[in-house]
């Protein structure tokens, strides 16, 4: 993907029962989308893989040939910026009625996703805008929250090892204070961006199973409870 659609779709996945009705032709194991841009003479077109891969590209109407001038950072001119408005407005209307957000797709993660919405009725919330690779996990009847999952840099784990530019996947989650030291060890850390007497992050990309992160999921459930 261009830098533009990786921005849009990089943390998103296509909402498969929705890609018809918008207007994606389904061509063996693909979709396929020719969107006009009237405003510059251009068709936005979008392919969408068997896995949810995304390519999309700007061609000229009327010589079919491709358009890349746009993403060129540092290009200036007027039609260029109208093409690369309007490109990124297409794609930006795709992204909201055609896909969701995917930001975790580690099977931690998923394991950890599936139990509280099964378990407790808990969805994903993200909450800041400036950080679309964090959301949070809360109870219904006091709102606290009991885990928060986030894309993270393996350097920012203390003790973690491997290649500390390497981005991870954690899910923080409350402990009790006195059993917290007992609970470190490989892929349980000193909590990331949280209180470090209460909290711990679990690396959801190590060798953590499913049983073991309910277990610390539920535990911190309940703690949320008392506070």
């Amino acid at each position: 993907m261009d830098r533009i659609a990786e921005k849009i779709f990089g943390l998103r996945e296509p909402i498969i029962e929705n890609l018809t009705p918008f207007g994606f032709e389904r061509e063996g194991e693909e979709y396929r989308l020719r969107r006009p841009l009237p405003a510059c003479g251009m068709a936005v077109c979008v392919v969408i893989s068997s896995d949810g891969g995304v390519d999309s590209f700007v061609e000229d109407e009327t010589t079919g040939e491709r358009y890349t001038l746009f993403l060129v950072e540092d290009s200036l001119g007027a039609f260029v910026g109208e093409v690369r408005s309007a490109y990124e407005a297409a794609l930006s209307d795709i992204s909201s009625r055609c896909f969701r957000p995917r930001v975790f797709k580690s099977a931690g993660a998923e394991a950890v996703l599936a139990h509280a919405r099964k378990k407790y009725g808990s969805e994903p919330e993200f909450l800041w805008e400036d950080t679309p690779d964090c959301a949070i996990l809360r109870r219904a009847d006091n709102r606290k929250w009991f885990a928060v999952l986030m894309r993270v840099k393996q350097g920012k784990l203390a003790g973690c090892p491997g290649d500390g530019e390497a981005t991870t996947e954690v899910c923080n989650v409350r402990v009790p204070p006195e059993e917290l030291e007992g609970l470190l060890g490989p892929d349980v850390y000193p909590a990331y961006h949280m209180n470090k007497k209460h909290w711990v992050s679990l690396r959801l990309t190590g060798a953590l199973g499913p049983s073991e992160l309910w277990r610390f999921v539920d535990e911190s459930y309940a703690i949320a409870l008392k506070r």
